[in-house]
């Protein structure tokens, strides 16, 4: 549910919830930091690890890197809310209800073991049943467990699936989360093919009426890497 402003200016919502991957959130605000968007990550984590990994002087709530604003375990807030051109709230395994029933966009990310598809299926049946998800499945390393499996235990109907994303086991991908948390950044042209595939089904995502020419040049502006 976008904010709109009586200007005609728009805030979008993002959801990225499940596995406490914190590089999905990042790249996100970079994907659309990248292409000049006035960015909000609200890390309402458990640990809060994203917004613990970006530099900042001791005490601070809020941190700024270019046009990207860090800030951690906050409620919604529409006038807030509205100071930015996307919100990115993080989840990680615990869903705050309120924040996800009014995204725009959902990013679930799970990964193949039971375990998770458990936790996150007692998380997600709290949620109105009609909410639409895009899944990330995470860390395959083997065909042998499929999609669809990992789909049923966590109790989504295939009906409420936007999109899905099928990201193998990478130690690039790894070695970067790893970077981020060590080092609060990532270089975006070291990431993987699949991540920069995701990135690319984003961007269409969003802007659906992008043309290819224009679509391109967004992702060479990701992969560029510049903080603006």
């Amino acid at each position: 549910m976008a904010i709109v402003l009586e200007d005609g200016k728009t805030t979008q919502i993002i959801s990225v919830m499940g596995l406490p991957d914190c590089d999905i959130p990042y790249y996100l605000a970079r994907a659309l930091n990248s292409i000049k968007k006035s960015v909000l990550v609200v890390d309402n984590s458990r640990y809060h690890e994203l917004f613990k990994s970006i530099p900042k002087p001791d005490g601070e709530k809020m941190v700024q890197t270019g046009n990207i604003y860090y800030i951690e375990n906050i409620k919604f807030s529409e006038e807030f809310f509205a100071q930015y051109d996307f919100v990115i709230i993080y989840h990680g395994m615990v869903i705050r209800d309120e924040l996800n029933a009014i995204s725009d966009y959902r990013y679930m990310i799970t990964d193949y073991s039971p375990i998770t598809t458990e936790r996150l299926n007692k998380e997600l049946s709290r949620q109105e049943d009609t909410l639409k998800y895009h899944i990330i499945y995470r860390n395959k390393v083997s065909g042998k467990i499929q999609e669809k499996m990992v789909l049923h235990e966590l109790g989504i109907p295939e009906k409420n699936v936007k999109e899905s994303y099928v990201l193998s086991f990478n130690e690039v991908d790894e070695m970067n989360q790893l970077f981020l948390l060590r080092n609060g950044s990532i270089r975006t042209k070291t990431s993987s093919a699949e991540i920069k595939d995701f990135i690319n089904a984003v961007y269409a995502t969003i802007y659906p009426d992008l043309s290819s020419k224009m679509q391109k040049n967004y992702m060479k502006a990701f992969v560029n890497g510049k903080v603006r």
